[in-house]
């Protein structure tokens, strides 16, 4: 049976990738102001991300 894609899911990890990836592209023209505010940014982001992916796998347990 085909399992159903979680839209919390793929919307989590994709930002946590775009995120990644801006922080590759425009981290070496960032100061020390901007580091700060990317480092906050990380933070939230981790925590919203690691958030959704656990309720993605209660949602899971529970359908299942």
């Amino acid at each position: 049976m085909k399992k159903k894609s979680d839209l919390g899911t793929m919307i989590a990890l994709s930002w946590a990738g775009i995120a990644i990836g801006v922080t590759i592209v425009f981290g070496p023209l960032l100061g020390l102001r901007g580091w700060c505010w990317l480092l906050v940014h990380h933070v939230l982001c981790v925590a919203g991300v690691t958030h959704e992916l656990w309720r993605a796998r209660k949602r899971g347990a529970a359908g299942a």
